[in-house]
């Protein structure tokens, strides 16, 4: 007789499997020296999924020159405000923030999500610039301090609050933040089109399951009688439950991030249907479309950042009709 054996249900790479500390995604820095001096990523807020009608241009594709339906999904990108810079040194092993630039032209809705100074003048702003330049060998990152406008997207009103960091040596890095300081940033001026990007966001919230739907065991059959449906958790020795074994617990609201995600288009044209939106309404700014399904519900925010591994891929699409 053969032996029973199977792999185990569901991935432990992902415990505890617990709610999000935080929606607002942190994006990381890609150390490449092809993409230049630019932001290393951005931040969109999910609209929906839609359809694109297009020809696959792939070489050796086994739908090649042929018509195919492709599952697209709705991200709206307003444009970044560039509220402030923050500096890091390294005192010992790790980095650490150094000091804040907090822009003199500040964001109606930006005290909705912070405490702001009222000490931001002129004055102070070129003072810390001098300060900087003075201890420039003790720095060792930039990274920008932007806000979202999704007030532009009449979905709410306070902003969302995230650092980015930016691409290229440190000379590259205190110039670009400076042209860039108190700034609008757009998403033309990060990603390319027919690029691979990564997608980050939290999960939609399930909240309290079982352990089928948690981990995806199987139970026995409905006609299964005298028998535990459900396999018990822990042998009789040790007598203790083991942290591998599936149990029921908080499903969903978990902070994923997914790789190699097809970045299609970057457009500003009118693709809103009549009635707008389900759960969103007017799409009235820049979105991208990306291929496939993100992670995260209806008007969640969404990071964008490049991907770590190969930004460039084989995969060409001619678009021709967008049905949402």
């Amino acid at each position: 007789m053969a032996k029973k054996t199977k792999p185990r249900r569901g991935s432990l790479a992902y415990s505890p499997r617990q709610r999000a500390s935080r929606v607002v995604p942190k994006i990381k820095k890609r150390d490449d020296k092809n993409l230049g001096t630019i932001p290393s990523g951005f931040a969109g807020y999910k609209v929906g999924m839609a359809q694109i009608m297009a020809t696959d241009n792939t070489p050796n594709s086994p739908t090649g020159k042929l018509n195919v339906a492709i599952p697209c999904t709705i991200i709206a990108t307003p444009p970044l405000k560039v509220f402030g810079i923050r500096f890091y040194h390294r005192p010992y092993l790790n980095l650490m923030p150094y000091t804040d630039i907090i822009s003199e032209k500040q964001d109606k809705d930006l005290s909705r999500a912070i405490n702001l100074s009222k000490n931001n003048s002129s004055e102070t702003i070129s003072k810390k610039f001098e300060e900087i330049e003075k201890n420039r060998d003790g720095i060792e990152e930039v990274r920008l301090l932007c806000c979202t406008n999704p007030r532009l997207l009449k979905i709410k009103k306070k902003p969302d609050i995230l650092e980015i960091p930016i691409g290229g040596d440190l000379n590259s890095q205190i110039n670009f933040a400076k042209e860039n300081f108190g700034k609008e940033i757009n998403v033309d001026n990060t990603f390319k089109e027919n690029t691979l990007i990564a997608v980050s966001g939290v999960t939609k919230g399930k909240g309290w399951q079982g352990a089928v739907k948690r981990w995806g065991i199987i139970t026995q059959g409905r006609k299964v009688t005298g028998k535990r449906r459900h396999c018990p958790l822990n042998p009789v020795t040790p007598r203790h439950t083991s942290w591998r074994a599936p149990q029921a617990g908080q499903t969903g609201y978990h902070q994923r991030t997914e790789l190699n995600k097809l970045l299609l288009k970057i457009s500003n044209e009118n693709i809103t249907p009549k009635g707008g939106f389900l759960n969103f309404g007017v799409l009235n700014t820049k979105y991208m479309l990306v291929k496939g399904s993100v992670p995260g519900t209806t008007k969640r925010i969404i990071g964008l950042s490049f991907n770590p591994y190969n930004t460039e891929t084989n995969e060409k699409y001619d678009l021709k009709e967008i049905i949402v």
